[in-house]
């Protein structure tokens, strides 16, 4: 996953991200995230009460995955998606591994 920081607002930030293939399982303790598909289509794979839901997001589809929820972003094949979360949120959230981005591009 690529992001690229498009902006901010009172402490979010609005990230343009491609996303290809799986992500990891991960979880935002203290943030919320809200996924917008620009183009392609992502399965959300959401963790809650011992059991995985798969949310498929098309374009112009999109999804708010609350704080603390287990989540993994799947695409198959390029989706290009744009994330709104605060500018504290690490893209993989509790697990910290060569897929973290600390410092995110800005455009």
């Amino acid at each position: 996953m690529k992001s690229l920081v498009n902006g901010s607002l009172e402490g979010y930030q609005i990230k343009i991200a491609k996303f290809k293939d799986e992500f990891i399982w991960h979880t935002h303790e203290k943030e919320d995230e809200f996924f917008l598909v620009i183009s392609g289509r992502v399965d959300l794979h959401v963790k809650q009460n011992g059991k995985v839901e798969v949310f498929t997001l098309n374009d112009g589809e999109g999804l708010v995955v609350p704080q603390g929820i287990e989540h993994m972003p799947v695409s198959k094949g390029i989706s290009n998606v744009l994330l709104f979360e605060p500018a504290t949120t690490l893209n993989t959230g509790n697990v910290i591994n060569e897929m973290t981005v600390e410092e995110i591009e800005k455009i």
